[in-house]
């Protein structure tokens, strides 16, 4: 994936365009990012399901866990 930087609003056809490569460096701490945010989704989703099958469960956890789960699928949204 490349971006265009030019001046004004540069569109891919204009002349004056320059094509920048993403950083490998960037790329990498993104996907160590992303794995990080799948792997604590990951945790959270396993955490609500035993909380869930231990039967004795506060609501008010379950709901944390799920909203904080959610933020992080978000989070991923916006990374990846």
């Amino acid at each position: 994936m490349s971006r265009i930087i030019g001046r004004g609003h540069a569109r891919a056809s204009d002349a004056t365009a320059v094509r920048v490569q993403p950083c490998p460096l960037r790329r990498k701490q993104r996907q160590e990012a992303l794995l990080q945010m799948n792997t604590r989704t990951l945790t959270i989703a396993a955490a609500i399901g035993a909380l869930l099958a231990n039967g004795n469960c506060d609501d008010l956890l379950i709901s944390r866990l799920k909203k904080r789960k959610l933020q992080l699928k978000d989070e991923i949204a916006a990374v990846g």
